[in-house]
């Protein structure tokens, strides 16, 4: 039986996790700018409420480094 590799595994780039970061809110910007919906307001909401796990190791993650 193959094994499946996860996505956190699978194609492993040099770029930091904060350069990673650093872009996403770039370009999340940039569509902010260009549609005016607050996908930063709205995923800054769904964070705040949910308290996901994926998030709370995503910030373990960057402390850690």
């Amino acid at each position: 039986m193959p094994r499946l590799e996860t996505l956190s595994t699978k194609g492993k780039s040099n770029v930091s996790l904060k350069t990673q970061i650093l872009i996403n809110l770039v370009v999340l910007a940039i569509i902010d700018t260009v549609i005016p919906i607050p996908i930063t307001a709205m995923v800054l909401i769904t964070v705040l409420f949910q308290r996901p796990n994926w998030f709370r190791d995503w910030v373990d993650q960057i402390y850690r480094q």
